[in-house]
């Protein structure tokens, strides 16, 4: 079996990985995951949580840019700086 990639050895020498859905964004931190974002007009506990196997550290939640969900091309990169 090949892993191709390690939360845990990504976790461990601090490399910055997020997990992006459709629904949410998660930030890896040492601890484990972290909901940093969630899609607009998503709750939080029906949309996300319960569709997870164990609970991800939750701060503070911001919402996602509503932008990213207009049906509009190319637009990602700006949105990333």
């Amino acid at each position: 079996e090949q892993v191709t990639f390690s939360g845990r050895y990504a976790a461990s020498v601090k490399q910055p990985v997020l997990y992006i859905t459709e629904r949410a964004v998660f930030r890896l931190r040492s601890a484990g995951l972290e909901l940093i974002e969630v899609a607009p007009g998503i709750d939080i506990e029906r949309d996300v949580l319960a569709h997870m196997d164990f609970k991800p550290l939750i701060r503070d939640v911001k919402p996602m840019d509503p932008a990213l969900f207009q049906p509009v091309w190319g637009q990602l990169k700006s949105a990333m700086t």
